[in-house]
């Protein structure tokens, strides 16, 4: 983004809008939707790096109330059970919970923070995609079969190369697992910020869609999120 002075100031966005507005399309699961609403809630009171550990916390709160509340399907089911990770990891809390104390945030995620032991699968699984996957509007080169989407290391440092010529959303810092951490663009961190309820509410449409087309026989969706 630069700011450009003529006889008035003239705010132009050089950022790759169309390939962001892509970033969200033909979902098989809903972890787009829940991982880019939680950076958009975490970053703005960090200025440091994002931990996917945290980022996974927000996401399992903000799926709380769509499976406790809402019994709602988050993805697809085998043999009747749930193999969406949130709402997998959701249900073990659920189990290993006094669940009638969980009614705010502060309570659901320190819950999250005490079952961590038992949740370390459900975070590594999600690990293993859902931070990279969401960028591949952005990697025209890489196609979904790619070899290189198994191979971590080479696709990190891919990212950063390719953030040097196109300016992604955000890099990722490598570490160990899901203590891996996301790194905000600063050409993008101003944009998110200046354009936060547009983009929020883009991101909820978006999800709203994707559970009411997963939960038919569940009316309304959209008032009850």
């Amino acid at each position: 983004m630069d700011l450009e002075r003529n006889n008035e100031t003239t705010y132009i966005n050089r950022l790759p809008i169309d390939k962001f507005s892509r970033m969200l399309d033909d979902p098989t699961q809903c972890y787009k939707f829940y991982w880019f609403e939680a950076i958009m809630i975490l970053f703005q009171s960090s200025k440091d790096d994002l931990l996917f550990d945290d980022i996974f916390n927000e996401m399992i709160y903000a799926a709380w109330n769509s499976v406790t509340k809402f019994h709602l399907s988050l993805g697809p089911n085998v043999n009747g059970a749930p193999v969406n990770l949130l709402e997998r990891a959701i249900h073990i809390i659920e189990n290993n919970s006094k669940t009638s104390l969980l009614t705010d945030k502060h309570s659901i995620i320190e819950a999250i923070k005490r079952n961590e032991t038992k949740l370390i699968d459900c975070k590594k699984s999600l690990a293993k995609n859902v931070p990279y996957r969401i960028l591949s509007s952005f990697m025209d080169e890489i196609g979904g079969n790619d070899k290189i989407w198994d191979q971590k290391r080479a696709l990190i440092q891919y990212i950063g190369e390719l953030n040097n010529s196109i300016c992604l959303p955000y890099t990722i810092i490598d570490g160990e697992g899901y203590k891996k951490k996301v790194r905000i663009n600063p050409q993008w961190r101003q944009y998110l910020i200046d354009n936060y309820p547009i983009i929020t509410s883009w991101i909820r449409l978006k999800k709203i869609q994707y559970l009411q087309d997963r939960n038919p026989d569940v009316y309304g969706i959209v008032y009850k999120l």
